[in-house]
């Protein structure tokens, strides 16, 4: 590889805390080569030689910087270069509220923003809970003064309305989720199990998947709520069109572990439509059309933290975990009581 004398190369890799949990599944997986370590002893020794002008950059949440420890010479390499993103100090967080209002020019009342700015103290994730609040805020103004000739300035009413920064984006997945009927509330819920995971020390982690290793890998739950779910996929199947112009779903693999159906894809890309419309975007990609390639992810870590049914289906998912985790202990001592 050449540059011009004038070129610099800069890597970035984002969400460098997913490391972790791969090599954690390498270890559950025995593989025998650690991609992971691999991985960042490349990254190490790109930034160590001098025939290239190469710059690394890794973004990843602080709350994972004690696991860098796990890769040689990663916490050295970190610490000649660290910075730590501040909280934003009062006044930016000001602007940030009044600035597009004014932009859009959207009256206000001054008593609003003191109130966002109290709700706002100490609050964690505070740009997309902020963002996504005041979102949902000018929405619910939107509708009350569409057709009005007089404009009311945005208040504490229509905060209010909207759920307020504790609740706005919370409920807001709930409005989403309520749209489905029950068997696609299932699949949702197999889906948000799947894009997300609890790990043993209480930490929320993204679990990003293409779409047809998602398709592949996810079977209902044998604990599923709706017996009668199993016996009407093939007929729910056979009724659909394939959304995805891909191969027909029959020629992917649709049989799970102990003979468990997997989700049909049609179900799926009608969740993932609900959970990614314009105006919620919960889901990425976004924008555009799924194809089998396309990457899965939630669209913040924050929705691990503050949606409720989130919250209740992971907290449920790594009870089951830790009990599987204990009968398997039990079982091993019975088998080798030595």
């Amino acid at each position: 590889m050449e540059l011009a004398h004038w070129e610099r190369l800069l890597i970035v890799v984002d969400q460098f805390e997913e490391i972790f949990r791969f090599r954690k599944n390498e270890r559950i997986t025995r593989t025998d080569s650690s991609l992971a370590s691999i991985f960042v002893d490349l990254l190490l020794q790109a930034t160590r030689q001098r025939k290239l002008p190469v710059y690394v950059m890794l973004t990843m949440r602080s709350d994972f910087l004690g696991d860098c420890t796990e890769f040689e010479g990663l916490p050295e390499a970190i610490n000649e270069g660290q910075y730590l993103i501040p909280r934003m100090t009062h006044d930016q967080l000001r602007e940030v509220i009044v600035k597009p209002l004014k932009a859009f020019q959207i009256p206000f009342q001054q008593v609003l923003i003191n109130r966002v700015m109290f709700d706002l103290d100490n609050q964690m994730d505070q740009l997309p809970i902020l963002q996504h609040a005041m979102m949902r805020t000018m929405q619910v103004w939107l509708q009350e003064t569409e057709g009005s000739a007089e404009k009311p300035p945005l208040s504490i009413l229509h905060y209010e309305a909207a759920g307020t920064l504790r609740h706005a984006l919370s409920d807001h997945a709930n409005e989403a989720y309520q749209e489905l009927d029950e068997y696609h509330q299932t699949v949702a819920r197999r889906l948000f199990q799947a894009l997300t995971v609890v790990e043993e020390d209480g930490r929320g982690v993204r679990r990003p998947q293409a779409l047809a290793k998602l398709v592949e890998g996810l079977t209902w739950d044998p604990c599923s709520p709706d017996p009668a779910t199993t016996e009407a996929l093939e007929g729910y199947v056979n009724q659909q069109q394939d959304p995805l112009g891909m191969k027909p779903y029959q020629d992917l693999k649709h049989v799970g572990p102990l003979g468990e159906k997997n989700v049909p894809v049609q179900a799926i890309i009608q969740v993932l439509e609900v959970f990614r419309k314009p105006g919620r975007s919960f889901l990425l990609p976004s924008v555009g059309a799924l194809t089998e390639n396309s990457v899965l992810d939630i669209s913040h870590e924050s929705l691990m933290r503050v949606w409720d049914r989130l919250q209740a289906w992971l907290q449920a998912e790594a009870e089951g975990a830790t009990l599987y985790r204990k009968l398997l202990a039990t079982a091993e001592d019975f088998a080798h009581p030595e």
